[in-house]
């Protein structure tokens, strides 16, 4: 594939030293403009001004309207840590979580066979005030993993990537955790939208999987941005000549704004969506495969390789039906085949690639759709300018 290169704009009459001099008088009339000159707030800023108020509650009230950034405060939580049960705190309620225990993980006669088993419905409170939240757990167990998905008005779920923050107690046994702010380094806060909530946790030892409902109450107009559940697109421009552009050793692809390849061999097909959740290594064979805007994926295998059928199906947060759109021996390659996403692309979760090939058996591959390919996108596109 042809390397692609940045093509400079053309020249702009504001280009050499005229250009510098009316930047210059632009700028000092945009400042003369905007500073608040004397005890005023300045032109286009409106701020509630009671007579008893001090300039300090005036500048206090600005900062609450033009910053609403969550703030984590271990203090919020009190100096007392919880006890050593399960239980989910935030900085005004505290809900025991008893059904976590229902089974004991040393037991195989008494633990639930599938692996994520439904959980109760907690009321986080209202959204303006809710910033972390505390998941306390027993000594002897530790949570592994913990994932947050957010359900849209009639849409599908949407993962949230979580940032995972310090303990108000360093000896308790507790887990603190926050939405991760979108569009911004992982060392912010997000803010929680009211609605419903998914919360899956992965608790060893016993690699067992539980799941809450959060419900997250609305109060009042707020400024802060609602997150976007129609990120992914499927007008994405992707066409089947594109897939000639695939190098041989690519036997795993997905097409979206970028066309991406893998050499990737095929997985057990026996991974279940705990080892998924713990497989971090690309080595690993559980591990899946992260994706971002996707309008198809699909395979390249080689030579000799004769693909008869092809399925994609969403096995985590729900499992479903497969993904309609298949098609196999593509631009006449038995070994090229494909599954186009629905209208609206794929929603988050974790897919299973199951493809038959004559002769071979079924071979299976992972994938993920969720923060970590859509961290990756804008790098991948980036990088076919370069």
């Amino acid at each position: 594939m042809a390397e692609l290169t940045r093509v400079p704009a053309p020249g702009s009459p504001l280009d050499g030293w005229a250009g510098r001099i009316l930047g210059v008088l632009a700028i000092a009339i945009a400042v003369a403009v905007v500073k608040p000159w004397g005890d005023g707030a300045g032109p286009g800023v409106i701020t509630p001004d009671p007579p008893d108020a001090t300039d300090a509650a005036r500048t206090a009230a600005v900062l609450i309207v033009a910053s609403p950034v969550p703030i984590y405060d271990p203090l919020a939580f009190g100096p007392v840590p919880p006890p050593a049960a399960w239980a989910l705190l935030t900085g005004e309620r505290t809900t025991p979580l008893g059904f976590i225990q229902a089974a004991d993980p040393t037991s195989p006669a008494t633990s639930p066979s599938p692996d994520i088993v439904s959980g109760p419905v907690v009321d986080l409170g209202p959204a303006a005030g809710l910033h972390a939240i505390v998941i306390a757990h027993p000594a002897g167990q530790t949570l592994a993993a913990i994932r947050l998905w957010r359900f849209g008005d009639g849409g599908p779920p949407r993962r949230i990537d979580l940032r995972h923050l310090r303990s108000p107690w360093p000896q308790a046994s507790v887990s603190v955790v926050a939405p991760m702010a979108d569009g911004t380094d992982r060392a912010s806060i997000g803010a929680w939208w009211p609605g419903l909530y998914r919360m899956d946790l992965l608790i060893e030892p016993g690699d067992r999987i539980r799941t809450l409902m959060l419900t997250v109450g609305s109060s009042g107009p707020s400024t802060l941005e609602r997150p976007g559940d129609d990120a992914a697109t499927s007008d994405l421009g992707f066409d089947l000549p594109t897939l000639r552009r695939l190098p041989p050793t690519a036997t795993l692809w997905s097409a979206g704004r970028i066309l991406s390849g893998w050499r990737r061999d095929p997985g057990p097909p026996t991974c279940r969506i705990a080892e998924i959740w713990q497989a971090t290594d690309p080595l690993a064979p559980c591990w899946p495969v992260p994706i971002g805007r996707t309008e198809a994926v699909g395979v390249n295998l080689p030579d000799g390789h004769v693909v008869t059928g092809i399925a994609l199906r969403p096995i985590d947060p729900l499992p479903d039906v497969p993904v309609p759109g298949s098609r196999i021996a593509v631009g006449g390659r038995p070994g090229l085949a494909l599954v186009r996403a629905p209208t609206g692309g794929l929603s988050d979760g974790i897919y299973r690639l199951d493809v038959e090939v004559r002769g071979r058996g079924t071979m299976t591959w992972y994938l993920e759709v969720g923060p970590i390919g859509r961290a990756v996108d804008p790098f991948n596109e980036a990088s076919t300018t370069r």
